[in-house]
């Protein structure tokens, strides 16, 4: 232990994404979280302020990555991204009609490389599900650590940050960690976990800090849809 340094944590986004670590959002479907991660990179690419800041922040425009296993790049992502001010060069992807894509499953060499070659700043997964190895159980606490590790060691050694998207559990009574969907072991691996839905008044959406591991739980963010599909923080 003795040659292992003491540092303190580092934020990407200080008090919600810890820098080269895991974290976690968690949603029900029509919540708004395709938009919130998209205006997120869009802001990392040019150095500017995300949803997430609480003050006017500048930055040094980023490298981000994102794969989606669900929606079109072409069809869909690259609008809404381009919509949100997005600088594309700093923004790394592989559209679903890539066969390259379904190699980079988690713990797979080739993400490994990948995430060498481009060190992006952050690298959003939406959702987890759909680039876990073939044949995974997500309900087994050892198979979803055993996929996961390796993301903890690549953060470590390029300080990237790690967005993981997943759906929420539906089931009644659901609270804390089994609001997750298919597996709350995700719960447990996250340094932080970001949930997002709709108010009473079915107008106004948010982001909840529900854990922190490394800053104390952040203050709840409010936000709407604006008809261009992009979220707007208001308070």
């Amino acid at each position: 232990l003795d040659a292992i340094p003491e540092e303190e944590a580092q934020w990407l986004i200080p008090g919600w994404l810890p820098q080269g670590q895991l974290a976690l959002l968690a949603a029900d479907g029509g919540t708004g979280k395709t938009g919130f991660w998209c205006q997120l990179l869009a802001a990392l690419s040019r150095g500017e302020s995300t949803l997430l800041d609480t003050e006017k922040t500048t930055r040094p425009p980023l490298t981000a990555a994102f794969f989606s296993a669900e929606d079109s790049v072409r069809k869909k992502l690259k609008k809404r991204l381009r919509l949100c001010g997005a600088r594309m060069v700093n923004l790394v992807t592989l559209d679903l009609s890539s066969p390259a894509l379904w190699d980079l499953r988690l713990g797979s060499k080739e993400l490994a490389q990948f995430i060498g070659a481009y060190r992006p700043a952050l690298w959003v997964l939406d959702p987890i599900q759909g680039f876990l190895p073939d044949g995974v159980n997500m309900a087994s606490r050892n198979e979803i650590r055993a996929c996961l590790a390796p993301l903890i060691s690549l953060g470590e050694e390029y300080g990237t940050a790690f967005l993981l998207v997943c759906h929420t559990n539906k089931r009644a009574g659901a609270w804390g960690r089994t609001r997750l969907a298919d597996s709350a072991d995700l719960w447990d691996i996250a340094r932080s976990v970001i949930m997002a839905g709709i108010t009473e008044d079915r107008s106004t959406r948010y982001l909840s800090n529900e854990k922190n591991n490394y800053s104390q739980l952040q203050e709840t963010i409010l936000f709407t849809i604006g008809q261009n599909g992009l979220p707007q923080r208001i308070g």
